[in-house]
């Protein structure tokens, strides 16, 4: 028992540690690169939720906001690993998987959607997860609003709507099977 609340807290505090990490390695100001004006100016040739974030809290704060979602939805999806009972060493490597991707780390220090969306993404799989270990409409609809904020982030999240169908049938199937 003291092995897994020892793992929890590990967990919980390479996240924090990873968040601080990122917040105090960002540059002064966000990156901005070609597309990021299309996000600052809301063209319509976008998806609206990154730009009203941009709008609501300014540049400054959703860079500052980005790696810290980012590292709780890593956090999460760790803990949510160990609860479903496949261990420390599995929990850890994907900790350590989303924690250690320069290509990521780069993300959070820029105006674009990367950042936010893959945050989504780790939240999709946080639900998936859940949904599977407990099926049932709550979790169903969760998920599903999940993938309709991914969408709202950036249109590649459509690819998750046929998940969400294939996500049902199977726990259904599973269900019934007992």
């Amino acid at each position: 028992m003291k092995h897994i609340r020892f793992s929890y807290g590990a967990i919980l505090i390479l996240g924090v540690a990873y968040a601080v990490f990122q917040v105090i390695s960002l540059p002064v100001t966000p990156f901005r690169l070609i597309d990021s004006t299309s996000y600052l100016n809301f063209l319509p040739i976008r998806s609206a939720t990154y730009p009203l974030i941009l709008r609501w809290i300014g540049p400054q704060l959703t860079m500052l906001a980005q790696p810290v979602v980012y590292a709780t939805a890593a956090t999460a999806l760790s803990l949510c690993l160990m609860m479903i009972g496949r261990g420390a060493p599995l929990a850890f490597a994907v900790l350590i998987c989303c924690f250690f991707n320069p290509e990521v780390n780069r993300c959070h220090a820029q105006i674009m959607t990367e950042s936010l969306y893959l945050t989504a993404m780790l939240v999709f799989l946080v639900a998936v997860v859940g949904f599977f270990r407990q099926p049932g409409w709550p979790l169903a609809m969760i998920t599903a609003l999940v993938a309709g904020l991914a969408v709202t982030v950036r249109p590649t999240g459509y690819a998750l709507l046929p998940v969400l169908i294939l996500m049902v049938l199977m726990a259904r199937r599973s269900y019934f099977q007992y």
